[in-house]
């Protein structure tokens, strides 16, 4: 079968599956087997980036965060970095706010949702479809 790599050019006309996986493996790619939609029969291999690859197996391009109420202000600045480099490189996220098991207070989910809108439209990103369980941020039109 044929390998294809991330750009779709033709790395090998004929190779083994075998050979495929340690072709990925050199090069910290994950691989993929094209099959047939009809018969499901594998027709071609492609090697992908691991983001490639969560997109291709999932069908999810959104990244997704989750944050706990009552989390340090470390770990909330650590997240909130986190997110701010993967806005930076283009892509939308999903951040969700959870509760903490022994927390039955609602109001804290919702400050600290208000308080993260805030902090990222102060950034400057947008702020998409928000519902009780989460927030999608989009990155900067540029």
């Amino acid at each position: 079968m044929k390998l294809f790599d991330d750009t779709d050019e033709v790395v090998d006309n004929e190779i083994s599956r075998i050979d495929a996986r340690k072709e990925a493996r050199k090069r910290k790619m994950k691989l993929a087997i094209l099959t047939d939609p009809k018969t499901n029969n594998p027709i071609a291999f492609k090697l992908m980036t691991p983001d490639q690859f969560k997109i291709y197996t999932t069908g999810k391009t959104t990244k997704e965060f989750k944050i706990k109420t009552g989390c340090s202000d470390h770990d909330l600045q650590r997240t909130i970095d986190k997110i701010e480099k993967v806005l930076q490189k283009g892509h939308p996220i999903t951040l969700k706010i959870g509760i903490k098991k022994y927390e039955t207070d609602e109001t804290l989910k919702g400050q600290m949702e208000s308080n993260l809108k805030d902090t990222f439209r102060r950034m400057g990103y947008e702020i998409g479809h928000t519902s009780s369980n989460f927030i999608s941020i989009k990155p900067k039109n540029t």
